[in-house]
């Protein structure tokens, strides 16, 4: 296995910094500032079981800013072929990046940023942390993950269900940590897409929302027990319905005396949107996710209190009606 999210730890060790940043495309056009990322691994090594963190930093050159810049984490285990995007980090004020992991076999990491409002991608180098193993080293059995969307075909509003069951000689494994991948079709790479574990019968359920043709595939992360597995691919097909309405939606954080409150204003054409439902999402270990939703007022204003601790992100999310396009503000962290 090469990581799990969801574990707690903290401990120190060794530096590898990384390079310089990738000519190319970002996600919102041509990047034109260069980028570069560091790594390093707290420790490097671990006991079967054990935790350590990846630690890192998005570097911009010039007078650009690094903070509440999306970066990937990927991993690629000991007899693996490919790198897996296995979490997602906002970078802090100074740039600064950290996601625990609980390798089961020797691991490499790296971070991977994808270029953002003007910025050029980069990846980082690679940290290897290695698990120690016993003498005798116990057999790690097989597992099998299936993979099936609901919906082969939706609007460009609708949502669909990815979903699969995770076995091991024909049983179910439950509470095992599998992730989502996504790849828009165009695209040469998977994408982190959420991370949950496997409930009765080891299945595991994602809701999704294609705004174009996407492919989905999900992978588990292994165990000190059992190997990693991956699913198949399913793709998910949107409809060319009647062309949506495009929006925009802002995004400010601010402190008052109620506390940490999130507001934005949802517009379309220059024209406030009002009583259209506005999601909040908080980053969290496994990516983005809803907290709160409420209806924009008259001025299509919404607003959100958001938690008491810092240090977290925020982010607002309109889902889009058949008339109207789905839009997603920027990145506020508290």
């Amino acid at each position: 296995m090469f990581t799990s999210t969801l574990r707690r730890t903290a401990v120190l060790a060794t530096l590898a910094i990384a390079s310089a940043g990738l000519a190319g495309a970002s996600a919102n056009g041509v990047g034109t500032t260069a980028t570069s990322l560091a790594i390093r691994a707290v420790k490097t090594q671990v006991k079967p079981g054990g935790t350590d963190r990846i630690r890192g930093a998005l570097i911009v050159r010039g007078a650009g800013s690094s903070a509440g810049r999306t970066v990937t984490l990927e991993a690629r285990e000991v007899g693996q072929d490919q790198f897996t995007p296995i979490g997602v980090r906002l970078t802090g004020p100074m740039g600064g990046l950290t996601l625990k992991v609980q390798p089961s076999a020797t691991t490499r990491y790296r971070w991977v940023f994808a270029g953002d409002d003007g910025l050029r991608p980069s990846h980082s180098g690679v940290v290897v942390v290695r698990v120690k193993q016993p003498q005798r080293r116990p057999v790690r059995l097989h597992t099998s993950l299936s993979v099936r969307a609901a919906k082969s075909h939706v609007g460009r509003a609708g949502w669909d269900s990815i979903s699969g069951r995770l076995r091991s000689r024909g049983a179910p494994l439950r509470r095992k940590l599998v992730v989502l991948l996504s790849k828009k079709d165009g695209a040469t790479t998977w994408s982190f897409a959420g991370a949950k574990r496997t409930k009765a019968r080891g299945r595991v359920a994602y809701r999704v929302r294609p705004l174009t043709g996407t492919r989905y595939r999900l992978a588990f992360l292994g165990s000190p027990r059992f190997r990693q597995a991956r699913s198949g691919v399913v793709h998910v097909a949107v409809r060319a319905d009647s062309p949506a309405i495009e929006t925009s939606l802002s995004v400010r954080g601010r402190n008052t005396r109620r506390g940490y409150v999130v507001s934005g204003q949802l517009r379309a054409k220059g024209h406030p949107l009002h009583q259209r439902k506005v999601s909040l999402e908080t980053l969290g270990p496994d990516g983005w996710a809803v907290t709160a939703t409420k209806r924009t007022n008259r001025r299509g204003v919404v607003s959100f209190l958001g938690s008491t601790g810092t240090g977290v992100s925020y982010r607002l999310l309109f889902a889009g009606t058949q008339a109207y396009a789905a839009s997603t503000s920027g990145t506020v962290v508290h």
